[in-house]
Formats: C-alpha cells, structure tokens, sequence
C-alpha cells in the first residue's frame, strides 16, 4: 500500500478517535473545571512517561530494521525486543513507586495515574507487537484496530462519567481493560505477519537489544519530558487550575500533530531503504515531497489554532477557560515546528544518527527546562508557551546542521522559505480581515481560502509524487 494510503488510514483513524477524546474532554472540563482537568492531565503525563520508558522507542528502531529482514529474522527480533520490554517494566514500575512516595499526591490522583499508566503499558507493548504488520506497509490493520479500542475506551469511560456520574478515577476504568483487548489483538497481528511470536527473555539477548536501542529510548524518553515539561511545572509552581488551563489549550495541538506524526511514521520504512541503498537523489526527493505534505498539514493546524480554535474554546470549555484563548492562537507558531521536525527526525533515524538525535533532543530540553524555570515563574502560562517556542527552534536548526552533514539540505531548505512566504500571504490576509470586518468567522474563512489558494497556485503540494510512493 502507498505512504499516502497508509498515513491516510492511520490518522483518519486516529483523528476520529481523537475527537471522541476531546469528547471526553470536555466532559471532563464542564464536570471538574480547570482543576479537575489539571489533575487528569497531570496524571496523563506521568503516565506518558511510563509509556516511553516501557516502548524503548521500538518503532523507530523495529520498523527500520524489520523493514530489510526475513521473516524467521523478524520472529527472533520480535521476540528479544518484547523480552526486554518485559524486564524494563518492572524497572519502570519500581521508578513509579519511587516517584509517588516522593511527591505524595493525593489518593484520587494516585489511582489516575494507575489506571492511565495500566493503559500506557499496554499501548506500548500493543505498538510493539504491531511492528511486523507496519513495517511490511499493512497498516491498515493496526490503525483500525486501535480505533476500535480507543473507541471502546472513551465511550465506556463518557458513560461511567455522564450516565452513572461517576468519581473520575471509576470513569478511568475502562482505560487499562482496553489495553488488554488491544494487546490480545496486536498479538494476534504479530503472529499473522511473522508466522508466530516467541518471547524471549535472557539477560544476554536483552543487554544486546538495550545497547541497541538506547538511542531511541533515550529520545523518546527525552521527547516525552520535553511534551510534558510545561503542564508539569506549571502544576508545581502554580496550581492545578493554571496546569488544567495549558492542558486545555494544548489538547487541539496534540489532536492536530497527529497527521503530521502518521506522515512520518508511514514514509519512514521508504526513506530507510533509500537511504540503505545509498539513493541519495530518491532520498532527497522523496524527503522533499513528505516535508511539502507535511507543511501543508502543519499550516492547517496553525491556520485552526490561530483563527478557528478561540471561536470555540469558550462555548466548548466553559467560560472559566477565556484565558485559554491567546495561548492557543501562541500555539500555532509550534504547529509550523513540528511540521518541520516530524520530517527532519524520520530522517535522522533513517540515516541512522539516533546517536545524535538524543544529543540533540537533550540539549532542546534543557533550554526548555531552563527556560521554563525563569519564565514561569514570571509570566505563567506565556512562559511555558515562549520556552516551547523558543527551544523548537533550537532543536530544528540543530537537526538541520546534522542532516547537511550527511546530504546536501539546499532543496529542503529553500521548501521551507517558499512556505513561510505562502503561509504569512494566508496569515496577513486573515489578520487584514479583523481590521475590516466585525465578523468574527470571516477572517477565519478568508485566510483559509487564500491558503488554499497559494497552496494549489504554486503546485507546492507534490500530490502525483506522494500517490507513486
């Protein structure tokens, strides 16, 4: 199947199960107001840290590698790398323990963030089981599959809190039962596409795959931090309200990142074979055409998140969220980013500088660290958004620097530049129309068309290219 086709089935499925989760989101928000909402997303997040520890990022690393093996390879990969998932749990839970006995939240957050972290682990073992089926180009599978689930989740959780009213740890108890369903299923992909599935566990094969996977792990671990940064910090230093607020603003960034992630993720197996067979014209080209795609997608979700999303933030969230607005149109600015990242990193895993990756991804932490202890304090929520902002930056021009150390970059570069120039056309018009209209959704619509506009005008949007890879 084509990476249009795949990226096309995986984030259909994700963006509509993600928008049964904003569904979910809202409830949350009009039954718990900001704090509530805080103290779900803050346990969201330790749980997401949980997840990276125990995923290893074996996507990254498996769906390259598994990409150019036979299938009894495969079997043997498979099997080591759920081994040694199995024995960085344990490590992974003990930390948990460690970490809860320090900060000794309270008991209703506790139990959220047991039950989301029973979910998380699940997801990362389901993701690993559905390596063979992605890095054969069958993902059509695994995206329905999670849908289902996902779909299962949420709604059982909708119902718990709406129908039954629910205390919000007993909504959250569909979360880790749909894990289980998840990764029944996923095992069964996994012995589909490899013709069987043996764990193995040895300390032997499990310290030869870790030195294999560090890399990954440590940038996954290292990207999960970097997401999660502000909301935690924020929670610490100010309050749940304030964390429930930035989570708020945040949640239509993380639902309108999931194209350009899924865009990534389904070009990655071709940009590793180019890379492998040492294509560097096809590489190039083939890199050109996704990081288009992948602009245009992350315009849009600028173009929602500055004129769209402050629409319908308040009779979404509730009055108690107003402030929310500013930080979400902010927000577009990281939108544009990662467009860009998504891309750059794909291609740094595919010419195998995971190495550098994590020195990288290390360095933007800790000027999002650094910066984020100076200006929350300061300017709040601002803060959290401008440390982002700011270390984005860092992180792109630094992958960019790393990639021309391998291929020459002119061409990506100068598809960035024509971009920005077509996305500030759209961008001006749309804030031109505020001036001039009292309407408050035509510069929404104006600024929209007019991207559509230079976007088809110019033939930016390699479409004939993406459809034959």
């Amino acid at each position: 199947m084509s990476i249009l086709a795949n990226a096309s089935w995986l984030t259909g499925t994700r963006i509509a199960s993600d928008l049964i989760s904003v569904l979910l989101f809202v409830i949350l928000t009009r039954y718990f107001g900001p704090a509530g909402i805080g103290q779900y997303s803050y346990g969201f997040a330790i749980a997401g840290l949980l997840y990276a520890f125990v995923s290893l990022g074996l996507q990254d690393y498996a769906i390259r590698e598994s990409s150019l093996l036979s299938i009894e390879a495969r079997r043997i990969l498979l099997g080591r790398l759920l081994g040694t998932q199995l024995g960085i749990l344990v490590l992974a839970v003990f930390g948990l323990f460690i970490f809860l006995l320090i900060t000794r939240p309270s008991e209703e957050i506790v139990a959220i963030i047991i039950l989301l972290s029973g979910y998380h682990v699940t997801l990362a073992f389901a993701q690993t089981l559905f390596v063979p089926a992605y890095s054969q180009q069958s993902m059509v599978g695994p995206a329905v599959t999670e849908f289902v689930c996902r779909v299962s989740i949420i709604g059982g959780a909708i119902i718990l809190l709406a129908g039954m009213h629910t205390s919000l740890p007993i909504a959250l108890i569909p979360f880790p039962l749909g894990g289980l369903l998840l990764v029944s299923l996923a095992a069964a992909s996994a012995r589909h596409h490899n013709e069987g599935l043996h764990v193995r566990i040895g300390w032997i094969e499990s310290t030869m795959i870790f030195r294999l996977l560090w890399p990954f792990t440590a940038s996954l671990v290292i990207d999960s931090v970097y997401y999660r940064a502000g909301l935690i910090m924020l929670l610490l230093f100010i309050g749940d309200a304030t964390a429930g607020l930035y989570a708020s603003s945040i949640k239509f960034l993380e639902v309108g990142t999931v194209p350009l992630f899924f865009l990534g993720l389904a070009v990655y197996p071709t940009l590793s074979v180019l890379f492998r067979h040492s294509d560097q014209t096809n590489l190039i080209e083939a890199v050109d055409s996704i990081l288009r795609a992948t602009l245009v997608a992350g315009g849009l979700l600028a173009w929602a998140l500055f004129f769209l999303v402050p629409l319908i933030l308040v009779p979404l969230f509730g009055e108690q969220f107003t402030a929310g607005e500013p930080v979400v149109q902010a927000l577009a600015i990281v939108g544009v980013l990662f467009s860009i990242e998504t891309t750059a990193a794909r291609l740094l895993f595919a010419m195998h500088l995971q190495n550098k990756i994590v020195k990288l991804r290390f360095l933007s932490l800790i000027v999002l660290l650094v910066l984020n202890l100076i200006l929350i304090p300061l300017i709040g929520i601002s803060g959290a958004v401008i440390a982002w902002i700011v270390s984005s930056t860092c992180a792109l021009l630094m992958y960019f620097i790393a990639i021309q150390s391998q291929i020459k970059i002119v061409t990506l570069v100068k598809t960035v530049l024509l971009f920005s120039t077509l996305l500030s056309v759209a961008f001006l018009t749309g804030v031109f129309m505020t001036w001039v209209s009292s309407n408050p959704w035509l510069p929404s619509l104006t600024s929209l068309v007019m991207f559509v506009i230079v976007i088809l005008g110019t033939s930016f949007l390699p479409i004939r290219k993406l459809l034959k890879m």
